[in-house]
């Protein structure tokens, strides 16, 4: 039979009681708003229950309350926050700690948690379908995967959920290893066309930039200088046919004084007006 107890410090219970103590089902206002809704035993909360926060916040799962021993949720529950944001898996002393789900809005983590934080291995899901894989600790995803949305993968080293670091995005056939700078090629690395034609050197704001290697798969390549993803400066271009070019570069067009290299060994020197190639009597 449901009774109501009015205790002198102001905390009310409305349920089942044994006694003097509250037993069955029931609900403990406290006076400052904090609510206790379950099943109690000799005055205690045990096994499945539901707490209802001042500030709205809303836990329902295991509970042990009022004993004075493990006065915290310990075990598997659910606590949404009044922003939205729901914690989901184990918990320990009244803190979302081990497997659990964190969702907010269109965004969902699974995996290990400590003290509510992402910190371990788990998965981080966005609505569009992008996903982050690998290991989380205090600043983010320090190392693991991302897929795309456009199908890119990418696998390293990460920060803020950029690559960062050393690491291989694969874009559409086309797959570059080596250094990232805040999501972008930056550094050493080697760039693998689809075809095959492969690039090694120095990248730059996502670009060839500064010293790299150029071999093409159907014969021939480039050893040089580069800016912002042409030639420029000094470099060695092979033609697929075996000839040999040695001179300077601008913005991918050769210029000025060169001197070519015949596939017989016979050397021949040049000069280019607006790319073309005139040779010295």
């Amino acid at each position: 039979m449901e009774q109501t107890i009015d205790f002198e410090n102001g905390d009310k219970y409305i349920g089942e009681v044994s006694g003097n103590y509250m037993h069955g089902k029931g609900r403990l206002i406290l006076k400052e708003g904090l609510i206790y809704e379950g099943t109690f035993e000799n005055g205690v909360l045990v096994g499945k229950g539901k707490i209802v926060y001042p500030n709205g916040a809303v836990y329902e799962g295991d509970v042990r309350i009022g004993d004075g021993k493990e006065d915290k949720f310990k075990g598997k529950g659910k606590m949404t926050m009044p922003d939205g944001q729901v914690y989901e898996g184990e918990f320990g002393n009244g803190i979302l700690t081990g497997k659990g789900t964190i969702t907010q809005g269109d965004i969902k983590y699974t995996g290990d948690v400590v003290n509510g934080n992402m910190i371990g291995q788990g998965k981080l899901e966005f609505e569009g379908g992008q996903i982050y894989e690998g290991t989380f600790d205090a600043t983010g995803l320090v190392q693991g995967t991302i897929t795309y949305t456009n199908g890119n993968t990418y696998d390293g080293e990460l920060k803020n959920l950029k690559p960062n670091g050393k690491g291989t995005m694969t874009y559409s056939g086309n797959k570059y290893t080596g250094d990232f700078v805040d999501g972008l090629r930056e550094g050493k690395g080697i760039y693998t066309f689809e075809n095959g034609t492969t690039y090694e050197g120095d990248f730059k704001n996502d670009m060839f930039d500064g010293f790299g290697k150029i071999i093409n798969v159907e014969g021939g390549g480039y050893m040089g200088t580069f800016l912002a993803g042409n030639f420029h400066g000094k470099g060695v271009y092979t033609y697929p046919t075996g000839e040999v070019l040695d001179g300077s570069f601008e913005n991918g067009v050769p210029i000025g004084n060169a001197v070519v290299t015949l596939p017989t060994g016979v050397k021949k020197k040049c000069h280019f007006d607006k790319g073309v190639i005139k040779y010295d009597e």
